[in-house]
């Protein structure tokens, strides 16, 4: 668990540790503050979290 601004871009992980959905972290958009992320199951939904937001992320994960 860290903060969203810590992870790299690219970098997989869920906004909480027992979440079922995984997002990829993504640029950030300076007009809104925040990080795109990005779900893998559908690439057209995107979320948007602040910098100091803790989220769980993912090290060993399979795309199966």
């Amino acid at each position: 668990m860290q903060s969203i601004k810590t992870l790299n871009k690219g970098d997989f992980l869920k906004r909480k540790i027992d979440s079922k959905k995984v997002y990829i972290k993504g640029n950030y958009c300076q007009s809104q503050k925040k990080y795109s992320c990005i779900n893998i199951d559908d690439h057209c939904n995107e979320i948007f979290i602040k910098g100091d937001v803790i989220v769980a992320t993912i090290y060993d994960f399979d795309m199966d």
